[in-house]
């Protein structure tokens, strides 16, 4: 009922989008891009202008004239020197934004072009210029371990783009009132307090003046709109404040795929050292990322996915040496999975390489690796919430018949490639795979961005809750309600998670990384248990509680030592595919995954979480090429650019393993991305009798 409740506010159009605001007085906004990927602006030429029109540069802001993140600065408007195509230079306003978009193609700029990089740097010299950040991080002695092992094998693994592909592009509102005291502003965001702080910075306004508002029934793939809606938001504010007018800018669909931020591609050199048993002793590995001019988040894309090549498996020596590249493209590496996914592709397609030179099977390889308190992972996270469950390989085996269905299909594969011409006659080529991998909630360092929740209880009674963590769907709302309402023994009638609001709503941080369902409902929690065991005397009455990362606090980012995490999700999947010899093209048969994800607070919505997660992995795996020519995406990528849904899907097996512990509560919203896409490309590679080691695929391989 409780959902029926909330779809019907979307029917009625109480879910507000920033396209469905209608505000005839309200003045658009056209931003002026630059057209070649790196350059020094000499100057401008401009039409003339009608009254209606004004154009606002760099020096108009009022205040602060970047965004920052950590080392990186982001100009608002670069009038400088450019560096990727499609960056915002100035921002014309008008009531047509017709009119607005034949000026901006009126007005020439001058470049004197500056040589533009766009790939991954390919000599040392080249990658001394583009690299940004680098780490190196140390377990045993791998030099020596290399020379003693049995076997070794080296491989390089490659991904590519992803485009954050959502209900509604990049947009803002930005409600202006001579009479209001505070400048209101309408967007979809993930972390609504960031787009407050930048905001308040670029217009050099106290913190009270300025107010941001969430949709109340947000779009629910908002991993794409992390960081950016700040830039899209400051832009609108800035309009606003300058013509004191009411602001509406919306992106096309064509601006955003064009120019807003894509996943990271990578590049994954790995080197393995095996013994006579089979188990991996050594393991080597360089990891390459790409992210665009300004890599935002460059260091938590890089531990993530340091960590995730040594969670898995109990290898003794490791050193992996991590490097995050610039380049003159538009922003690329916040998406779900960031950083461990690539790792996570590269490292379970390694071991599948290992198993199959070895010529063992993949259970029976991964059991003898896998970390444990007998064999820990180099991370040292010996603590049982720290390793994978060799329960996961078991049940995910029962459930699809892995053993038998691979053993035969490797039988099949062999007999074609002895036998070329069977091969000819054959209607399809079946593969089948398997992949392991994780998650950790939170940031690595979560002490830097503090989550609060306060509850209010009223005088009759009901409840309020307050936070800025965006739930995405409507049944994360209904769990808060739930928890609650069973808490305090409150109709959950009467218990309300108050509409996103930056001026009366407390800081809960940004919306990934499984914050909310983990470190948010904590929170909602522990407010309840207060309520409860010291009852307020009198009402209305309220308590605010924080995070309190200790185990962020314990964790040595440098040395990689200690818990970033408070828990980490594990999960298994197997992919089986056919493919048909004449096309190339694959088709998924069957999903099947196991999930050790701690408490399911709704097992309906953890279902629906991980099959959208699932078509996700697909679209990365097998449909979304997206790439760049020259720093600029091919126009006709964007007509013929097709994500996978959950309708072009088998339904796949989803068990979730039983809990020792009720109070554990973890994410499970990335682990799809951990481990679809390398068991999708082992039972392609498998299907094929070729070694599939870059995604997106292709037909006929990689």
């Amino acid at each position: 009922m409780e959902d029926l409740t909330e779809i019907r506010k979307v029917l009625q159009g109480k879910s507000i989008f920033v396209g469905d605001i209608l505000d005839p007085k309200a003045l658009w906004v056209k931003v002026k891009r630059a057209t070649i990927p790196h350059g020094r602006i000499q100057g401008f030429i401009f039409p003339s202008l009608p009254p209606s029109v004004r154009i606002i540069r760099s020096k108009d802001i009022p205040g602060k004239r970047t965004m920052t993140f950590g080392r990186v600065e982001i100009p608002l408007l670069n009038e400088s020197e450019v560096q990727y195509i499609g960056e915002p230079i100035m921002l014309l306003v008008g009531p047509d934004p017709e009119v607005l978009e034949r000026i901006s193609e009126q007005i020439v700029v001058l470049y004197e072009e500056l040589p533009a990089s766009v790939d991954f740097p390919s000599d040392e010299e080249e990658q001394k210029k583009a690299i940004l950040l680098e780490k190196t991080i140390q377990r045993g002695n791998p030099d020596i371990a290399f020379e003693k092992v049995h076997t070794i094998l080296e491989r390089e693994y490659t991904t590519g783009f992803q485009e954050h592909y959502y209900s509604e592009p990049h947009g803002a509102y930005v409600h202006w009132d001579n009479e209001a005291t505070t400048l209101d502003i309408h967007t979809a965001s993930r972390w609504p307090f960031h787009v407050h702080r930048v905001v308040k910075e670029c217009l050099a306004l106290p913190w009270e003046l300025v107010s941001v508002s969430i949709p109340e029934d947000p779009d629910t793939s908002l991993d794409g709109k992390f960081w950016y809606p700040s830039l899209v938001s400051a832009h609108a504010a800035i309009a606003a404040w300058l013509t004191r007018a009411s602001i509406k800018y919306l992106y096309s669909r064509e601006e955003d795929f064009l120019f807003t931020p894509k996943r990271a591609p990578s590049i994954v050199r790995l080197k393995g050292g095996i013994d006579k048993e089979g188990k991996i002793e050594v393991l080597e590995a360089d990891l390459q990322f790409n992210m665009g001019a300004y890599p935002v988040f460059a260091e938590e894309l890089l531990d993530r996915a340091i960590y995730a090549l040594g969670a898995l498996y109990g290898c003794p020596h490791i050193r992996i040496r991590g490097r995050v590249f610039i380049s003159h493209l538009p922003p690329a590496g916040a998406f779900t999975g960031m950083g461990g996914s690539q790792s996570l592709f590269a490292l379970e397609v390694f071991s599948d390489e290992i198993r199959q030179l070895l010529g063992s099977s993949p259970i029976e390889w991964k059991a003898l690796n896998l970390a444990s308190k007998q064999r820990p992972s180099p991370w040292m996270a010996n603590r049982k919430p720290f390793t994978p469950p060799v329960n996961l390989l078991f049940a995910v085996q029962k459930a699809s018949d892995f053993e038998r269905r691979h053993a035969a299909l490797e039988l099949l594969r062999k007999h074609r490639e002895q036998n070329p011409e069977s091969s000819e006659a054959t209607e399809y080529w079946e593969g089948i795979g398997i992949a392991l991998g994780g998650q950790g909630a939170g940031f690595f360092l979560d002490r830097e961005h503090r989550a609060k929740v306060e509850l209010r209880i009223t005088k009759d009674r009901r409840v309020f809750i307050h936070t800025s963590a965006v739930p995405g769907s409507y049944a994360l709302k209904s769990i808060w309600k739930k928890i609650a309402s069973q808490s305090l023994g409150v109709p959950q009638s009467d218990i309300v998670v108050e509409p996103i609001r930056t001026n009366y709503t407390q800081d809960g941080g940004p919306s990934i990384f499984s914050r909310n369902i983990t470190l948010i409902t904590k929170l909602i929690e522990q407010c309840c248990s207060q309520l409860k065991k010291n009852p307020p005397e009198n009402l209305p009455a309220q308590v605010v509680k924080s995070l309190d990362p200790r185990y962020a606090r314990s964790w040595n980012r440098d040395e990689f030592l200690g818990n970033p995490f408070t828990a980490i999700s594990w999960a298994a999947a197997v992919v089986e595919v056919k493919i048909d010899p004449l096309s190339l093209t694959p088709k998924i048969e069957h999903v099947w995954m196991s999930v050790d994800a701690g408490r399911i607070l709704d097992e309906k919505e953890a279902r629906r979480t991980i099959e959208l997660g699932i078509a996700q992995a697909v679209g990365w795996t097998l449909l979304e090429h997206v790439f760049y020519v020259e720093g600029r995406i091919p126009h006709p990528l964007f007509w013929n650019y097709r994500i996978c849904s959950p309708v072009d899907l088998p339904t796949p097996y989803i068990e979730f393993l039983p809990i020792d512990d009720h109070r554990s509560v973890k994410g499970l919203g990335e682990l799809a991305l951990a481990v679809i896409p390398a068991a999708l490309v082992n039972a392609l590679s498998q299907a094929l009798g070729k070694r599939i080691r870059a995604i997106p695929y292709r037909e006929g391989g990689s």
